[in-house]
């Protein structure tokens, strides 16, 4: 079986949050794929043990990692006068703090869940760029 990476993999890709579809200029946030490696560290850090053997899931600190190393920009973040906020970036090239801290943590899971997803599967890009 060979192994095929598209132009949106390969580039990233504007995924359209669900509760903006529809909407004229919908808030949209600029994919990329995780790398095989960051994601395979990511997923590392997922468990943690407690100090009695429990065995809890870091979810929030799993979301907040993925969607460091996936969102590489955003369409309409508006401030209260309608202006466009450009999303910043780190000296490394990832989202910087102050930009993520932008994005309502309510949207968290699902972007996460989008750029863990196609990370995954990139065969499923074209699944989440649909409206």
């Amino acid at each position: 079986m060979a192994i095929v990476h598209s132009k949106e993999a390969a580039e990233g890709f504007n995924y359209i949050i669900v509760s903006e579809r529809g909407e004229k200029e919908p808030f949209t946030v600029k994919l990329k794929v995780i790398d095989s490696t960051e994601l395979v560290r990511l997923q590392d850090g997922l468990l943690l043990r407690g100090n009695d053997d429990s065995i809890s899931l870091k979810t929030g600190s799993y979301n907040v990692s993925a969607l460091r190393l996936s969102i590489t920009g955003w369409n309409n973040m508006l401030d209260a006068k309608g202006k466009q906020i450009p999303m910043a970036k780190k000296v490394n090239g990832l989202i910087s703090d102050d930009s993520l801290n932008m994005i309502p943590a309510s949207l968290f899971d699902e972007i996460a869940g989008v750029a863990i997803d196609i990370s995954n599967d990139t065969s499923k890009i074209q699944l989440h760029t649909a409206e």
